[in-house]
């Protein structure tokens, strides 16, 4: 099943209306927030799923009362409901810089993401303005910690992972609501998605440690006892990726986010199985296979994610 196609339809609708002046910011705004390498890479290829960006079209297979209207209102309140937040995320973490036109437009984008989720629920209060609060902070407060290499639990980073995954919910929510699902099936849909959104989120940030790490913080060090080797870092009291390195593949802590990937995967697949979204429940058994596989391999050899992911941007860069 393909939604690229939808998605990069939502995606020029809503540029169409913008003011003129706004357009080419839109269209060139996952370059200038740093998600690509390149311009004019289409939105539908740069999450590498489908999942992210039009997670209510993949519960509506499941959904006889959905209409192709209201698949297609829930998919844009969500897709401009997560670009808004990767953007944001990317600004607040200082990997992108924002000006005063990108400002605007995110303000357009919030305008008709509320709008869009209003007229799919008829309600006249959007849900998003909680949950983007929601998120935002639990941005800023996760930051606070990694930054300071605080020693954190599990707990800690399962909620604080949840908390800024806030605004991936209310759309197939809203979805299902007015298709006619009652609340079990609601509930599950929650949980199918906060097993794909934590999926993927331990997986990036397993393979993506050393990089966090150097911007600011990464949860590999805190979880791994936290930054315990002030004593021997240089003068900046920042220790050298080496020293964390040993310490983060000694803890074994790299291994255990994979496998908690794994089990959020199989969760997510096993209900979404149950509610009938075929394709939805295919995609993540096969998120499974593959985070179970990496922290196998992760066990055997410390390190093993980290190589094998950049191995593989390498080869792309050099074979095309």
């Amino acid at each position: 099943m393909d939604f690229s196609s939808n998605v990069d339809a939502i995606w020029t609708a809503f540029c169409n209306t913008l003011p003129l002046d706004l357009q080419r910011e839109a269209r060139a705004l996952a370059l200038a927030v740093s998600l690509v390498p390149l311009a004019n890479i289409p939105w539908s290829k740069i999450f590498k799923n489908e999942v992210t960006l039009a997670a209510p079209a993949l519960f509506a297979t499941a959904m006889p009362q959905a209409t192709q209207q209201m698949v297609m209102t829930a998919t844009t309140a969500h897709m401009l409901a997560v670009i808004d937040a990767f953007a944001t995320d990317r600004i607040l973490d200082r990997q992108a810089t924002g000006n005063p036109q990108m400002l605007r437009l995110f303000k357009h984008m919030r305008i008709e993401r509320d709008r869009a989720i209003c007229e799919l629920t008829g309600n006249q209060e959007s849900p998003y303005q909680d949950a983007e609060y929601i998120g935002i902070c639990a941005i800023n407060i996760e930051r606070l910690l990694l930054q300071h290499g605080m020693a954190l639990s599990f707990s800690d980073y399962s909620n604080l992972s949840l908390a800024k995954q806030a605004v991936a919910f209310p759309a197939s929510l809203a979805l299902a609501r007015v298709a006619g699902w009652d609340g079990r099936r609601e509930r599950a849909i929650q949980h199918v998605l906060r097993g794909i959104v934590l999926g993927l989120q331990f997986h990036d940030d397993v393979v993506d440690w050393e990089d966090d790490w150097q911007k600011g913080g990464a949860w590999a060090v805190s979880l791994s006892g936290g930054q315990n080797l002030r004593d021997r870092a240089p003068c900046d009291g920042k220790p050298d990726i080496a020293s964390l390195r040993r310490q983060v593949h000694q803890s074994g802590v790299l291994a255990t986010m994979m496998t908690m990937a794994r089990w959020r995967y199989r969760m997510a697949a096993r209900l979404a199985a149950m509610l009938g979204a075929d394709w939805l429940s295919s995609w993540a058994r096969e998120q499974e296979v593959t985070a179970a596989e990496l922290a196998e391999r992760e066990s055997s050899s410390a390190g093993y994610v980290v190589r094998a992911h950049r191995l593989s941007n390498w080869a792309m860069e050099v074979l095309g």
